[in-house]
């Protein structure tokens, strides 16, 4: 794959560090669940024995129950070993590390260098080696969709910034802010406690819905309404 900048490999590294975490986290908790699985029928043949030895039950199947129970325990054990959950854990780990150093010393870097190129290609081979073609596909897959939900989440907080900082002139004496989207302001609560009072006016802005709160004398609907006002002057201070 042809890189054009530092910011193509960034990315392409950030997409692939993320394959190899979900990938660790899916490994990791199938692993756990067959050990906890091992652990609660071992602590359930020892209540056993010890039920049998308080009542005094000595019948054929009730010896039975502790021998079945440590016949599933051995299968799980023998299947954990046959899977070689640590082996492969400790091999992904070892790739997301180099992965996160050739990612920060790309975030670091402003141009491709040979170094550059070098570490990102070992980072490519660890990974490969890590995972199963198969393997790889189905969290890449993954990988792709939650980095694009996350970008995605990235511009609208950005998007909300600079409408704060549009909106720094708009603040009057009265702390209410004006033209800002009530849904990218107030809380649920507030928004739910607002949809509560009639008449509502057609209005997306914050003055115009304040002032029928006030009007209205809700005590709950203003304290929440006026906490948040607060709230969102301090961020456009910080903001700006």
């Amino acid at each position: 794959m042809d890189m054009i900048n530092i910011e193509h490999i960034v990315a392409s590294l950030r997409l692939r560090r993320d394959t190899l975490s979900l990938a660790h986290e899916s490994l990791k908790r199938e692993s756990d669940l067959y050990n906890k699985s091992i652990i609660v029928l071992s602590l359930s043949v020892g209540f056993w024995e010890s039920v049998r030895f308080r009542l005094g039950i000595t019948s054929t199947e009730s010896a039975l129950v502790p021998i079945a129970v440590s016949s599933i325990i051995a299968a799980i054990s023998s299947f954990i070993r046959f899977k070689h959950y640590p082996e492969t854990i400790a091999s992904i780990v070892m790739s997301m590390e180099l992965l996160t150093s050739t990612l920060t010393h790309c975030r670091n870097q402003t141009e491709i260098t040979p170094e550059t190129l070098e570490q990102y290609n070992d980072s490519l081979q660890s990974l490969e080696v890590s995972l199963y073609p198969s393997v790889r596909e189905k969290f890449l897959k993954l990988s792709k969709k939650n980095l694009v939900s996350i970008i995605s989440e990235e511009k609208s907080y950005y998007g909300l910034i600079d409408t704060l900082k549009k909106a720094k002139n708009g603040v009057d004496d009265s702390g209410v802010i004006d033209a800002i989207p009530l849904d990218k302001v107030l809380p649920d609560v507030v928004m739910t406690a607002l949809s509560e009072i009639s008449p509502i006016p057609d209005t997306k802005t914050v003055s115009p819905l304040v002032n029928v709160v006030l009007k209205k004398k809700e005590p709950k609907v203003r304290n929440s309404v006026i906490e948040m006002e607060a709230a969102v002057k301090c961020s456009l201070d910080d903001a700006v």
